[in-house]
Parts: structure tokens; sequence; C-alpha cells
């Protein structure tokens, strides 16, 4: 989950993938009314070179949903980031919010939730919102992203949170909006890390992180593994209900999703492409 805490998903795997152009009014695209997989697929299949279509896609060691949800994310990336130079990145992160296994029933899916009595998560990217001890509303993440992205997601509200389309659209948002705050960073990939850390635990965790860094000898505040990744000012204790540390889930998200799952993506594409003879 983003902004607080997410429960973190262990597994490393494959990802790669994902295409229209619907109007700004509320999505028909519900999960019961996604396009089928056949008709979304057809635009993956072009025989162009890896640096012209980001999107081609094996699907043999994919989840059953990415047949429905890379296409659909295809569209949307190419509509409101065209520029996005590493778009696998939210193959990765749907995996890590919604896949405890790659079988699990939230495996890429809408209806994934994690809820517990201080914050509740879900869908594609976990939307979140969280409550204090009191009850009082802390955050409300599908609020902020809405109310600062309207032309894209007015409509979107906790009463109709498991519409796709609009989850996928708010994850694109939320996380360019935090990739936006990082072009300081040394490399695209140490751009994209320090960008997934927000996603998961607020770019002000990471503003404190990088100026706990420039504290240390040698540590560089502009890089994320090995320098910021190493120093942080969230909980190193084991956070009831999650099973980590706070530090951990963040630590994690970023490993698995930037340096795990999103570079499995384009080892998958990379492997299609040879096996088809193209380079």
């Amino acid at each position: 989950m983003k902004r607080v805490e997410t429960l973190a998903l262990a597994l490393i795997f494959l990802c790669v993938g994902c295409s229209d152009k619907p109007n700004s009014s509320v999505p028909s695209n519900t999960p019961e009314q996604t396009p089928s997989a056949q008709q979304e697929t057809k635009s993956t299949t072009h025989a162009v070179s890896p640096e012209q279509d980001a999107w081609v896609v094996d699907y043999s060691n994919l989840p059953e949903r990415t047949k429905t949800y890379i296409p659909m994310l295809e569209r949307e990336v190419k509509k409101w980031w065209p520029e996005m130079k590493e778009p696998s990145v939210f193959c990765g992160l749907i995996e890590q919010e919604t896949c405890y296994s790659l079988k699990h029933k939230y495996c890429w899916s809408p209806t994934a939730t994690l809820k517990t009595s201080r914050e509740e998560g879900r869908g594609l990217g976990q939307i979140t919102r969280a409550w204090d001890s009191k009850g009082k509303l802390r955050f409300d993440a599908l609020k902020e992203v809405r109310d600062k992205h309207k032309e894209a997601l007015d409509g979107w509200s906790w009463k109709n949170v498991g519409n796709a389309l609009f989850q996928i659209r708010g994850l694109i948002f939320e996380f360019k909006d935090a990739y936006a705050l990082f072009s300081y960073a040394k490399t695209e990939t140490d751009r994209l890390a320090f960008a997934d850390s927000a996603y998961n635990g607020g770019a002000g965790g990471v503003a404190q992180d990088r100026a706990l860094c420039r504290k240390v000898k040698g540590c560089d505040p502009n890089v994320w593994m090995g320098n910021v990744a190493d120093h942080s000012r969230k909980a190193k204790t084991k956070a009831k209900g999650y099973g980590q540390s706070f530090y951990e889930i963040n630590r994690n998200h970023v490993k698995q999703v930037v340096y795990g799952r999103k570079q499995g993506y384009e080892k998958t594409r990379r492997a299609r492409y040879q096996k088809a003879g193209l380079k």
C-alpha cells in the first residue's frame, strides 16, 4: 500500500507490457465489464524493436488477468504519460501490491483488498485511506489524486473504488506525481526508486531520508541503492499487523518493484524478441 505502509509481498517475478482512450467521465470498464483479452492484446503483437514498443508481452508466464489489464495499462500510460521511459515499472508495481502468490485470488485483481483497523488499501495500485487511533481520517489518497487530476479521475470515489480503469489511472498519476519530485536523481533507475519509495511511504519520508543521508560521510543523497536506501528515520521495529517494520516494508517495496519485478518483465520481453529473431 502506498503513503503509509504496505503489506510486503515477497515474490519476485516477471512482467512487461500494456493500451485506449476513454472519455474523462466515469469509465465503463469496471472489473466485470473489461474488454476481452483477445481484443485488447491485438495491438501488442506487431513486430517492432524493443526500443520502439515497450509493451510487447509474452503472457505465457504471467497471471491470466494480465491479458486484460496490461493492454488497458498500455493505453492509459500512452494517453496520460506518453514520455514515460520505463512503463514496465507499473507492471511490477501492480504485482507487488496484489500478488501474495501468482495464483492468489487477488493477483492482478481490481478487488485486491488489504484492511486493518487503521487503514484500507484497494485495487491494482492499493489506493489507500487511513485513520488515527481515534478513528479520525488521517489521509485519503483517492481524494487527493482525484482532486489533483480531475480531467482523468472525476467521478471516482470509494463507492466505485473497484473500477479498474480508474484504479490504473490513479496509480499512473500517483507515481507520476512522485516521479516529478526527483529530477535530481543520478540515474533513471535512482529516480524510479525514489518515486516508488514515495509512492509506498510518502514523499516526506524520502525527504527525511535524503536529509539523513547528507549527514553521513560518503552518502550520496541523489543515489538510492547503497546510499539513501541504507539511511532512514522510518521505524525499524515490527509493526503490529504487518509482520515487518515500516522501514523493511518500504525498502522491500523498492527492491521488489524497481530492482526485481520490473527487471523481470524486461527480461521476458527481450527473450521473446530473441526467440522471434528480432533485435
